[in-house]
């Protein structure tokens, strides 16, 4: 049975394509397991993970806070890259 809608002027067939997408419930997966880098165990999903933020009192690492450090001389100067001295 064909489906119609009101355009404002008149009863316009709705197919396939013209059907708006159903505003539902979105399922986000939970994260993989993985090992702490802090080396105190499996991290596995999302609450484990908050968990263990408040546990260790650390934060992830924004992207824009992040800096490349590179010590191995002769990998920077093939690559033009600046070399830290720490």
């Amino acid at each position: 049975m064909p489906r119609y809608r009101w355009d404002g002027a008149e009863l316009v067939e709705v197919t396939g394509a013209d059907a708006p997408r159903a505003a539902g419930v979105q399922i986000i997966r939970d994260l993989p397991a993985y090992r702490s880098p802090l080396g105190d165990g499996w991290v596995d999903g999302r609450a484990a993970r908050r968990e263990h933020f408040k546990r260790t009192l650390t934060r992830e690492v924004e992207p824009s806070e992040f800096r490349a450090t590179y010590r191995n001389p002769a990998f920077a100067a093939k690559r033009g890259l600046p070399v830290t001295q720490e």
